[in-house]
């Protein structure tokens, strides 16, 4: 079981290292779609600022009543969406804009302006709508749009950048988790050779040496490897049993030359055919008066 418990340690440091690279991996394309998201959120918030100029405009020259209402509604929602992507913006640590940062001031400018501006045209001071339109709307406008186009194009930069790094890793990761599972398969591999010849091979060849040796005639010694508690162990201790015997019975000649496995068998094979060939054994009688005890002929 040693070899199974090695591939099975080497495959659980193998998806540690996956699970480590993929994180990488992870973090990178996080941080890519954050700055996606940043940059989506320039992009609607200048958006929705030139169509809140364009619906107080809208308000400015209609003079339908219902067309009015119509604008009306659709400049404060709007405005509601202006609020809360700039609000989003100022929430996300990597757009790293503030509530006083002149991007964010310019803006909130550009809604408290228009919101007059729309507020004038309703209630037909045109005139006055006109001058904030010119005086603040337009000049705040322009600034925040010079900031937003330059936060939209180092945000662009920094995406492809985060995403190419995210392309990457992923490459590295293909890279480390295959040569990661070579290592650790010719790892796992030289680690059960060696075991196996460590646990099974060399206890067979020092059983097979004793039995060579209990084969050439010398029943002397012990039987290595007794105490192991395996088939090996199993094996040692059935040789030790023969070999007690052996000496037990008196010195063993030499059977036939070879390896230990085969004089060990062709000894027991000798043995056997003896036995086979062995006269049966009878009961003999002798014919007097007084009964004669019965004896074994060979």
């Amino acid at each position: 079981m040693v070899p199974v418990a090695i591939m099975l340690g080497l495959v659980c440091l193998l998806g540690l290292i996956g699970h480590g690279t993929r994180d990488r991996v992870q973090t990178a394309r996080d941080a890519a779609n954050a700055g996606q998201t940043v940059r989506i959120n320039l992009i609607e918030v200048r958006s929705i600022s030139r169509s809140l100029q364009r619906d107080a405009l809208n308000l400015l020259l209609e003079r339908d009543p219902r067309a009015l209402a119509i604008i009306h509604g659709k400049f404060a929602r709007r405005s509601i969406q202006m609020r809360t992507q700039l609000a989003q913006l100022v929430r996300n640590p990597i757009a790293g804009l503030s509530a006083r940062s002149s991007y964010i001031a310019s803006q909130i400018i550009v809604l408290r302006q228009l919101a007059i501006m729309a507020d004038d045209a309703t209630k037909s001071r045109q005139d006055r709508a006109w001058k904030v339109f010119r005086d603040d709307v337009r000049p705040n406008e322009r600034m925040a749009s010079k900031i937003a186009d330059t936060l939209i194009a180092s945000q662009e930069v920094e995406v492809e950048r985060l995403f190419r790094t995210a392309h990457d890793m992923e490459r590295q990761e293909v890279a480390i988790s295959v040569a990661a599972g070579i290592i650790l398969f010719a790892l796992s591999a030289y680690g059960t050779v060696v075991i196996v010849q460590r646990t099974i091979v060399r206890p067979l060849l020092d059983i097979e040496h004793t039995l060579a040796v209990i084969a050439g005639g010398n029943a002397e010694g012990r039987t290595p490897h007794a105490e192991r508690t395996d088939e090996i162990g199993r094996m040692s201790r059935a040789i030790e049993v023969f070999r007690a015997s052996v000496v037990e019975r008196g010195r063993l000649k030499p059977i036939i030359a070879g390896s230990g496995w085969q004089r060990f068998s062709a000894n027991v094979r000798s043995k056997m055919r003896g036995a086979r060939h062995r006269p049966p054994r009878r009961n003999v009688t002798v014919s007097s008066d007084r009964p004669q005890p019965r004896w074994k002929a060979r």
